[in-house]
């Protein structure tokens, strides 16, 4: 199985059936990259002061049980900021 078929099982399977990520990774006899590391991409950004909403929230629906509806919610109510720092 290719990266975009990965892709499209756990997008699919999350969103098209009502299961979990935890529930369809663990029924895979694959690797969906990205659903893991998000967490500690999360305790990097804190350990550094960072906010990182992005990562926060694929973290809250890869590991936390979050659905991609209300990550999506949460991510719409923020307000857009520069991502560069003078100095």
């Amino acid at each position: 199985m290719t990266p975009a078929i990965r892709v499209t099982v756990l997008g699919a399977g999350s969103w098209g059936t009502g299961e979990t990520i935890g529930q369809i990774t663990a029924e895979m006899k694959m690797v969906a990259e990205g659903v893991k590391p998000c967490r500690v991409v999360c305790e990097l950004a804190e350990r550094h002061g960072e906010e990182m909403p992005i990562a926060a929230e694929v973290d809250a629906v890869g590991n936390e049980g979050r659905s991609a509806e209300e990550a999506y919610g949460g991510l719409r109510r923020l307000q857009p900021t520069s991502e560069s720092r003078a100095g």
